[in-house]
This record gives C-alpha cells, sequence and structure tokens, in this order.
C-alpha cells in the first residue's frame, strides 16, 4: 500500500523546518560549542571525544560538560524557535 503523496510532502517540510530551527538554534551557542556540537553529531564524519579533546586543549569529561550544556541551550532555543 503506497503512501498519500500529501503526507509525504508534509512530512518533508516538517523535516526541513526542523533542520532550519536547528540551524536558528546554533547560533544561540558560542563558536567552541557550535563546533563540538556540529563535528559530534551533524557531520557526516562524528568526532570522538578525544579528539575534541585534543584540538582544544581540554579533558575529554570537559567536551563531554560542553556538549551537555550546548545540547540543552539547543533544546531551549528550538523550543523557542517553534511557539
Amino acid at each position: 500500500e503506497s503512501a498519500d503523496p500529501a503526507d509525504i510532502v508534509a512530512e518533508k517540510n516538517a523535516s526541513a523546518d526542523e533542520l532550519t530551527r536547528l540551524k536558528q538554534a546554533l547560533k544561540h551557542l558560542d563558536p567552541r560549542a557550535e563546533a563540538i556540537v556540529t563535528r559530534r553529531w551533524l557531520n557526516e564524519t562524528k568526532a570522538t571525544l578525544h579528539e575534541l579533546a585534543d584540538e582544544y586543549g581540554i579533558s575529554a569529561e570537559r567536551v563531554r560538560q560542553l556538549e551537555q550544556a550546548a545540547m540543552k541551550k539547543l533544546r531551549s532555543a528550538m523550543g523557542q524557535l517553534s511557539s
């Protein structure tokens, strides 16, 4: 059974809207946090905590903490952008 084309278009538009909101929300982060989130979650080749730690001269645990704080800010910003 094939899906209704209107449903497919609606799903694609929703995904595009979510991507737009994510890009806008990323602007709320400082450059380092934005880079960490982008490299850990959004790039095709994912960076490890240890790779980022070496690059920034901080511990892997600190990268994880920065990532968690950035994700919290992103969720908040995306929630505000959807209202």
